[in-house]
């Protein structure tokens, strides 16, 4: 989310040296957006580790195997 405000609107801790009048634009972002590398890397070590793809049917038969251990 992106805002744009007068400097003043804002604490004084993140004001910083910008004038109280002054017009900022505040960005909010998740902070525990993901670490893209991290996540490349977890997913070729997941690949290399799994070499042979799962089809769809075998997919849904694992899915349905899952699904009636919790009934």
């Amino acid at each position: 989310m992106v805002l744009a405000m007068p400097a003043g609107d804002l604490p004084d801790r993140m004001r910083g040296e910008f004038a109280r009048d002054e017009r900022v634009r505040v960005t909010i972002e998740n902070d525990q957006a993901e670490d893209w590398d991290a996540l490349i890397a977890e997913i070729g070590a997941f690949r290399k580790a799994n070499p042979h793809p799962v089809d769809a049917a075998e997919a849904v038969a694992r899915i349905r195997i899952l699904r009636d251990e919790w009934k």
